[in-house]
């Protein structure tokens, strides 16, 4: 039975398991009009105590390594990290869900705080059964997540076909985990770091690290395992969308960079060998999406072949199995969500307003009619292109630099030559935000594509009041451009934080 020391680790995962729970009986036990505050209230309370728990376990492992559970659970700076980035990001969906005018929504949060914990416990796992089984919790609540709208049937579609691509991803993985165990007699990343420092490595060692590699790559969306994503991206909610473009990336980098740092043997030449496939798959993943994100007119796969190109960038340090390397990729990781967490809130408020948020040519002439709107959105648009002073441009220089440092020229010549592809994807999006409305449309098309509603947010009940939305809505978009901001003009700050995140090899 563990001892209360390893329950005082895990309290964060407890705080949000627990949080999840209690929305649901928050939901059963209050009358039908108080029950949406009551349960968005209870999401928001388990984020903001589970920040608590983190911020006391960021003090507690700068004196070092903690475990628990006899190492299945590992607490250092990079699980901390993660677990800060994931609870920014869990806390913003929940605001912008309060835009959804879906009634029942305590499964839909309960499912936001369970998926968190999963990926908090993906970036935390010290053996590779938790591993796996981490993964597996997230993922089937972003399948539930996705097809969370039972009415529309691209929501099903995309869940269905995300459902059936994960399900042989996890096959990928835990054939790899298998094959890996029967080489080494162990399940703990320690183990494996044993073994891949003693230098005998047996043939069935490296196909399992192989088949594990293309495991992660499906859950990244690396090409050429990408498939999943555009069409997941589309038929999900904003909220979700950017839930599972955040969180699922930030998570899978982690659990990639854990299990690479301990399974690639200490051998150069055989570990350039372990990693040449992962810079194969980061340069189709930069080059393929960024050209694929050039044909698309829906947002949400526009910024989907946009998010296969950022785990191209973010993989670029990891290649080097370098600790500054890994702290420039989790820059990166926080820079990417205040832009990509800004957008979707940014087509979340369209949308609430009666517009067409995600789709391209609907948003011509949001300048004259939303400047705001139109300007927050060439704003994290430009970020992702790399605008000064913005992170997008700070964290590309970072990434240039770590990977010039690590020889990785080749790497860091397809980035440049992917951001530049992508800027004109980018561009093409603020480009119809300031053009006139209707322009290079015809009749039918623009009538089409008019405003969902009365742009008031009026057109369909809302249990809310639209000033309470405005207010969720605006928390996270004043939070997504100072992080934008503040990671571009003052990177040390996180920077000098994030020294140390894994032991050295």
């Amino acid at each position: 039975m563990p001892g209360i020391t390893d329950l005082n680790i895990i309290a964060p995962l407890v705080a949000l398991t627990a949080g999840g729970l209690v929305v649901i009986v928050a939901d059963l036990v209050t009358p039908r009009r108080l029950a949406r505050p009551w349960t968005y209230g209870v999401a928001a309370a388990a984020v903001l105590v589970t920040a608590w728990y983190v911020a006391d376990a960021w003090q507690a492992v700068q004196a070092g390594l903690l475990t628990a559970f006899a190492g299945a659970v590992v607490v250092d700076k990079l699980s901390v990290a993660l677990a800060g980035f994931l609870l920014v990001a869990a806390l913003s969906v929940v605001l912008m869900s309060a835009a959804d005018r879906e009634r029942d929504m305590s499964g839909f949060l309960s499912l936001i705080l369970l998926g968190a914990a999963g990926m908090t416990v993906l970036g935390a796992a010290g053996s590779l059964m938790v591993l796996f089984v981490s993964l597996e919790v997230f993922s089937l609540g972003l399948y539930a997540l996705i097809a969370f709208h039972r009415e529309r049937s691209e929501a099903r579609e995309g869940a269905f076909k995300y459902f059936l691509l994960g399900s042989v991803a996890s096959g990928f993985l835990l054939y790899g985990f298998a094959l890996m165990y029967g080489a080494t007699g162990t399940l703990s990343l320690a183990g494996l770091a044993e073994y891949a420092a003693a230098g005998a490595i047996s043939p069935l060692y490296h196909g399992g690290f192989a088949l594990a590699v293309v495991g992660f790559a499906f859950k990244l969306a690396l090409v050429p395992f990408h498939m999943w994503a555009p069409d997941a991206y589309q038929a999900a909610t904003p909220a979700v969308t950017a839930f599972m473009a955040v969180g699922t990336k930030g998570a899978a980098l982690a659990a990639l960079a854990r299990f690479a740092w301990a399974a690639v043997p200490h051998d150069p030449q055989l570990a350039g060998k372990y990693m040449a496939p992962l810079a194969v798959l980061a340069v189709l993943s930069m080059l393929a999406g960024s050209l694929s994100a050039l044909f698309q007119n829906n947002l949400k796969r526009l910024l989907a072949y946009s998010g296969i190109t950022h785990a191209g960038y973010l993989l670029i340090p990891i290649i080097a199995l370098q600790d500054n390397g890994m702290r420039l990729t989790v820059f990166y990781l926080f820079g990417y969500m205040f832009m990509t967490l800004g957008a979707f809130a940014v087509i979340t408020a369209l949308q609430f307003r009666g517009e067409q948020g995600d789709d391209l040519l609907a948003n011509e002439g949001l300048w004259q009619r939303r400047p705001w709107m139109a300007g927050l959105l060439a704003f994290f648009f430009l970020a992702m292109a790399g605008m000064p002073p913005t992170a997008g441009l700070t964290g590309k220089l970072l990434l240039i630099g770590g990977g010039l440092q690590a020889g990785a020229g080749g790497l860091i010549a397809t980035l440049i030559v992917s951001t530049a592809i992508s800027a004109y994807a980018y561009l093409r999006v603020v480009l119809a935000a300031f053009r006139p409305a209707g322009a290079g449309r015809d009749e039918a098309t623009a009538a089409a594509m008019a405003p969902m509603g009365g742009g008031d947010g009026t057109d369909a009940p809302s249990p809310w009041s639209s000033a309470w939305i405005d207010v969720g809505l605006g928390v996270v978009l004043v939070t997504a451009v100072a992080g934008t901001l503040a990671l571009g003009v003052f990177p040390e700050t996180l920077l000098s934080a994030l020294e140390g995140l894994l032991p050295p090899r």
